[in-house]
């Protein structure tokens, strides 16, 4: 079972980063081991992407999940869902302290990777060194074919919030993750062109799905492919949605969040999901 770790962050108003924490068996899997961040999607919450997060402890990784305070399912606060550069704060904040503390001793922190999935998806890249264009979103938020990727169902029309952000001046790449993983990243229509991806110089592996009506490949999954010329691509299908991320859900089936269409075994996309990740990273020799 994992274990809960409450951090706060001073320098940014006391921030609240609830995180989930999964370890392995020390017996079978000596320290120090591999260390995998996860960053949930908009509107989700630690537990989120705990499938991968099992998954990856029952192959040797210590592995933190940490809770994007007002971007999360228990913490709904509209100005949060835009303010992109909490999330991968966050990521680095949580890593600075699993490095400084009781795990110190446990984690190789020679061997760091993050996966994210959707708006996570975008915080992974962007610790890896993807700018975004506040310009160039404003200006998407500004058109009807985009209505879908900033009206949301877990909080509702974000784009008077789009209009109105001023983000901070700050860096945000943290060179110590050595590979990410993007599941049906968001956020693309903030990219335009190569030059806001050029840092990014570590593997990248990107899974789309390709009936997301949320993140649509043509304008996310696609566009940061097309972009990280480096980057790994697999795309998941036939008629596979954007929430196919999530856990599987026996109570609440009928949910937009749980509910796939005909034909699709999200277990079974999960299990090829899990090995797509442990491949890459074992390439990488970061598992």
């Amino acid at each position: 079972m994992p274990r809960q770790k409450n951090y706060i962050d001073p320098s940014r108003n006391n921030r609240r980063i609830t995180t989930k924490i999964w370890e392995p068996s020390y017996q079978n899997f000596p320290a120090p081991r591999p260390l995998v961040l996860l960053s949930h999607g908009t509107g989700g919450n630690r537990m989120s992407l705990a499938w991968i997060a099992e998954a990856l402890a029952a192959c040797g990784a210590i592995v933190a999940a940490p809770e994007h305070y007002g971007n999360s399912s228990s913490t709904a606060i509209p100005e949060y869902f835009v303010r992109y550069w909490e999330r991968p704060l966050d990521l680095s904040f949580v890593l600075n302290h699993l490095l400084a503390e009781e795990l110190k001793e446990k984690i190789d922190a020679s061997r760091v990777s993050a996966i994210g999935f959707s708006f996570g998806g975008h915080t992974v890249l962007t610790l890896a060194g993807a700018e975004i264009s506040i310009n160039a979103m404003k200006a998407a938020a500004q058109l009807k074919e985009n209505q879908a990727e900033f009206v949301l169902p877990e909080i509702g029309d974000l784009r008077p919030l789009v209009a109105n952000l001023v983000p901070p001046t700050i860096e945000l790449r943290d060179q110590r993750f050595k590979a990410i993983v993007a599941l049906s990243p968001a956020m693309g229509l903030g990219f335009v062109n190569a030059d806001q991806v050029k840092r990014i110089i570590v593997p990248t592996l990107i899974i789309g799905a390709d009936n997301d009506h949320i993140a649509p490949l043509k304008t996310n999954a696609h566009r940061y492919r097309d972009l990280i010329q480096h980057a790994l691509y697999k795309e998941l299908s036939p008629n596979v949605g954007h929430y196919i991320f999530l856990p599987e859900s026996r109570r609440n089936k009928d949910s937009i969040y749980f509910k796939d269409a005909p034909g699709v075994d999200r277990h079974q996309i999960h299990q090829q999901v899990i090995q797509n990740i442990i491949n890459f990273l074992n390439q990488q020799h970061l598992l």
